[in-house]
């Protein structure tokens, strides 16, 4: 968002500061100190900065909340509630959020006055261009099989994606015991080194970058030539985000997904809400809770890696040399 902003603005003399964790708090407060107009922040150090009186935002006149849902699944509601207020009543606020939950509803509701609903459809045309495969597989069995598929079919670039920041390090830590360029991004990593591990990754000193989905939220890298699901998102609509950092600028590219037995209900609402299943690369379906089975209702098979599988694509990782 501050690099866009600094693009919308040249030729401008609007002030543009971006106020996030990881940054020397008392440098952004002198930065602050000479006056901004536009204010990119997280909530977290915003108010860090309003308990040090650096920034005030008595004279704002906008305020926007992006990525809202995210920011709810992170706990800032608390935040954003010590924040408002200290807005000036007249103002125009605007909310962007990929989901509606009910909590985020509520949100709406506090703090927006008659507002205006837009909604934009989910682009279908990058997911049409990814090959996408899916691999059922025990949860113990998964890191075995990503150092496979890493292994037989590398690519300059794969992004991988853990479901909790605990997960995506200890993910990261095992795939550079196996040899590979691995980084990792998510909340527990300070700005600074989310930074670093990004442009790592951008530059190819790093090939595989395991990612929360916080932590990915509004990343752009070109190249990406393959994404893994590693654990099946909560949020249907964050496998589409996910699978949407290949195919870019035109591109063909391909992602595979791992579902083990206590995921087949977010397997299901993900198929349900892309109105299509995912083709089956590896395993079996599991057997549900009511005795049915996912795709279809097919049971021939084994798990993923105990059976053979089909290639799943162009690429998938890069492993160093010997």
């Amino acid at each position: 968002i501050y690099d866009n902003m600094r693009d919308f603005t040249k030729g401008s003399h609007l002030k543009i500061h971006m106020v996030v964790g990881g940054v020397s708090l008392n440098r952004q407060a002198q930065e602050l100190g000479r006056g901004t107009d536009l204010l990119i922040a997280t909530p977290g150090r915003l108010i860090d900065l309003l308990d040090r009186r650096a920034v005030s935002l008595s004279k704002a006149r906008f305020l926007v909340l992006d990525e809202a849902d995210q920011m709810l699944d992170m706990g800032f509601i608390h935040a954003l509630r010590r924040i408002a207020p200290l807005l000036p009543a007249e103002r125009q606020t605007m909310l962007f959020s990929a989901t509606m939950p009910k909590l985020m509803a509520d949100l709406a509701k506090d703090y927006l006055n008659a507002p205006v609903r837009v909604e934009v459809s989910r682009p279908g045309v990058a997911v049409d261009r990814i090959r996408q495969s899916l691999h059922f597989v025990e949860k113990a069995g998964k890191p075995t099989l990503l150092k496979e598929l890493l292994t037989t079919h590398p690519a300059d670039k794969a992004l991988v994606f853990a479901r909790t920041k605990h997960g995506s390090e200890k993910l990261m830590k095992k795939l550079r015991q196996d040899g590979f360029d691995a980084g990792s991004i998510h909340g527990n990593k300070s700005q600074g080194q989310r930074d670093r591990a990004i442009a790592a990754f951008k530059a190819g000193d790093i090939t595989v970058l395991v990612a929360t989905d916080v932590a990915a939220r509004g990343i752009d890298i070109e190249n990406v030539g393959f994404v893994y699901n590693f654990d099946l998102p909560n949020v249907p609509e964050n496998y589409v985000h996910r699978i949407g950092r290949t195919a870019r600028a035109g591109a063909d590219g391909a992602s595979v997904a791992f579902c083990a037995p206590e995921e087949m209900s977010e397997l299901a609402a993900i198929q349900k809400a892309m109105n299509k299943r995912i083709p089956v690369e590896g395993g079996a379906p599991w057997p549900t809770a009511a005795g049915t089975q996912a795709n279809g209702g097919k049971t021939t098979g084994r798990p993923s890696g105990n059976r053979r599988r089909r290639r799943p694509g162009r690429g998938a990782g890069h492993k160093k040399a010997a």
